[in-house]
């Protein structure tokens, strides 16, 4: 009923200079993992959308390499799934099962991002004084564990902001180090390369880059392995075998989910609260 005269209002309010930044509705989410949300309020969720759309998403993600797939028009968990399992059979042409993995997990990744380097991500790449001032309040008005440290996921400018702050960690590794057969979505990296000497000494530079942007890699899941051992990206186990063929299979967590939710389901559906057409749509 108020949508436009609201719209007017946060119109005026930036014309005239006098918009800010609400704070961020906070909760918790259990599914897929235990992860504290700081959510954009609705009024700054129109502001921050019409700014995305009309200019901010495509100054940020020009130039950012096929292979970073998270938070994107046209890309996304299955297009990262995708490329994984291309450039296993893409190695297994060249080199057969005589190649390494290492996957590679930033720590705490948005919860560990200085706001300086988000903020300075964003002004390399937008060279519009207002948009930047937008980008800064967003930002800053996240609350971290430590001051100046650390920003929410419940803001599609954090979401896009992130990817870019590693935007040129993509690059050295595919124009610098040289890796061929590569991915990543979000914080979840995966390189493939006949030596494992070599990814050694990638991983090496790839921690002295992440080290100058005061970040670091979770040492448990951060591992080497043999190419036929399974690789657990995104939900799913890929698994290169002798003759060349990629077996792909949905991780048992994934699917202790989903008994839950259907058990769940047929409780309610027995007591009357959903019908037998909502479950078909949900499995």
């Amino acid at each position: 009923m108020n949508q436009l005269s609201n719209a007017y209002r946060l119109k005026t309010s930036c014309v005239e200079g006098k918009y800010k930044v609400q704070e961020y509705s906070q909760f918790v989410i259990n599914e897929p993992k235990r992860r504290e949300i700081q959510a954009t309020r609705f009024n700054d969720r129109v502001l921050q959308k019409s700014m995305i759309d009309t200019f901010w998403y495509d100054a940020m993600t020009k130039g950012f390499i096929k292979e970073n797939c998270a938070c994107q028009k046209g890309k996304g968990t299955d297009a990262a799934r995708l490329i994984l399992n291309d450039n296993l059979k893409r190695c297994y042409r060249k080199h057969g099962i005589d190649a390494y993995v290492l996957k590679i997990d930033i720590k705490d990744f948005f919860g560990s991002t200085l706001k300086s380097v988000i903020n300075d991500t964003v002004k390399k790449r937008v060279d519009n004084e207002y948009i930047q001032f937008i980008c800064r309040e967003a930002i800053n008005k996240f609350k971290g564990k430590v001051e100046g440290v650390g920003v929410g996921l419940g803001s599609e400018i954090s979401q896009i902001a992130e990817l870019a702050v590693l935007d040129g960690l993509d690059h050295f590794v595919k124009e610098k180090l040289h890796i061929k057969y590569y991915v990543r979505y979000m914080d979840d990296i995966i390189l493939i390369h006949q030596s494992k000497e070599y990814l050694r000494y990638c991983y090496c530079e790839i921690l002295n880059y992440l080290n100058s942007l005061s970040l670091n890699t979770n040492k448990k899941k951060t591992q080497i392995f043999k190419i036929t051992q399974p690789i657990k990206f995104l939900g799913y186990s890929f698994r290169l075998t002798e003759t060349g063929k990629v077996v792909i299979k949905v991780l048992p967590r994934k699917l202790t989910k989903r008994k839950r939710i259907v058990r769940k389901q047929i409780k309610e559906f027995l007591e009357g609260r959903i019908t037998k057409e909502q479950i078909d749509e949900s499995l």
